[in-house]
């Protein structure tokens, strides 16, 4: 039974406060409520009003930012100021202008599909056409996402990698109290995201049981405590390039090997080599095993030495019963990954004079050194480990050892028939 209210504020079927005529009125009466003068607006060019002093409206829910919500805009400090200006006519925009997009705004961040928090930053992201966005199951696990896009329009109202979004924008929102900074900007087409997220994931499927991990979990492999350490540009560097397909700078990478270095922690070695392979194969890098017959190039070396240093790690384990896997390898990763020519000779003769020789290993041990000589076969016949390991290796060329050693220790420890 409809109550008198519903029925005042219906005409004909209709809800009066959805006619255009009075939306019209309304818009019109809230304007003239509001501080304005009239001037150029900065975003259409247009002699309009503009807001002079406070935003009309706020948006809430960017990190950083008040409870009560934040302007995009706001000079309320005299240090903001200049050429004797105040408030908003510093960077004048049209009131009409300055509604629309704070209202864009607030519905982006209303909807999972088209924001995502991370840190202390606000992704926003919207394509085309209204309500598109991208299924928010790829922020939290990539490899059970049934599609990419968000499509209203679909019959079956499920996430698919097909959309009606010729281009795609992205927007990084930062929050500081009373006002909503974007720190970047960026606008791709719809073939550019689905390639690049298909390859985001695919690239970290290391093992056939190795699943994709989500950007704030790659992330986090880089930093020792990402709510206290600046975080901002590794985030947005990895948002942009699971979405857009943009290279991941070195700092990324090196920070990921100084924390493995640093930690010696060998055990979640696969989730730092998912995020290696991830920085290798934005900058077109990622290892291949090379030909028998053709010289290795460093990166190819580099991997395969860092597969043949988990196998030294593993034989000491072995043959002195390690509770702890510190090792001799484990201590000197930073030297092996940078120094090879300097430091493997040494640890590779420790190796088999004092570990691959101790009968308690037993089989186990055997395996290890079957392992290792099917590792160094890799290397092909024109290329000689005593004689040949290169003085230094380069970002990447590491990048390609920690991989390595990550891929190898994902397969020792894959169970299997043999």
């Amino acid at each position: 039974m409809l109550n008198l209210s519903h029925l005042m504020l219906c005409d004909q079927g209709q809800q009066v406060s959805k006619r255009p005529a009075i939306k019209k009125w309304w818009g019109e009466y809230y304007a003239s409520k509001q501080d304005t003068i009239s001037g150029i607006c900065l975003l259409t060019g247009e002699n309009t009003n503009i807001v002079s002093r406070k935003m009309p409206m706020m948006v809430k829910g960017v990190p950083g930012s008040s409870t009560s919500g934040a302007a995009i805009t706001s000079f309320d400090k005299a240090a903001y100021q200049s050429h004797g200006w105040e408030g908003n006519t510093n960077a004048p925009i049209g009131f009409e202008s300055a509604v629309r997009f704070h209202k864009a705004l607030e519905i982006l961040m209303s909807r999972d599909a088209n924001h995502k928090k991370i840190g202390r930053q606000a992704f926003v992201f919207w394509g085309d056409v209204e309500g598109e966005g991208i299924d928010p199951q790829l922020w939290e696990d990539p490899s059970a996402a049934q599609g990419i896009f968000v499509t209203p329009n679909q019959p079956s109202k499920l996430p698919s990698d097909r959309t009606l979004s010729r281009h795609f924008y992205l927007a990084a929102l930062k929050g500081n109290k009373g006002r909503i900074a974007v720190s970047s900007w960026d606008e791709c087409t719809s073939e550019q995201i689905k390639s690049s997220v298909k390859r985001f994931v695919k690239c970290q499927q290391l093992t056939s049981d190795t699943k994709a991990k989500p950007v704030w979990v790659l992330r986090n492999s880089a930093f020792f405590d990402p709510v206290k350490e600046y975080t901002d540009k590794i985030t947005t560097a990895l948002v942009k390039a699971a979405l857009l397909g943009m290279p991941l700078p070195d700092e990324y990478a090196i920070r990921i090997m100084n924390r493995i270095c640093q930690e010696q922690d060998v055990m979640r070695s696969l989730v730092r080599a998912q995020a290696l392979a991830f920085y290798l194969t934005t900058n077109v890098s990622m290892p291949t095993l090379p030909e028998l017959e053709k010289r290795p190039t460093p990166e190819q070396v580099a991997y395969i030495l860092g597969r043949i240093a988990f196998l030294m790690h593993r034989a000491q384990v072995t043959a002195q019963n390690l509770q702890k896997e510190d090792t001799n390898v484990t201590r000197s990763l930073k030297a092996l990954s940078t120094t090879p020519a300097q430091v493997f000779p040494r640890l590779y003769y420790g190796c088999i004079a004092h570990h691959l020789e101790e009968k308690e290993g037993g089989a186990l041990l055997f395996c290890i050194k079957k392992a290792l000589d099917e590792e160094f076969a890799k290397f092909g016949s024109n290329f000689n480990p005593s004689i040949d390991l290169p003085d230094t290796l380069d970002v990447k060329a590491q990048a390609c050892f920690f991989l390595g050693w990550g891929i190898r220790r994902a397969e020792f420890f894959t169970k299997s028939e043999e």
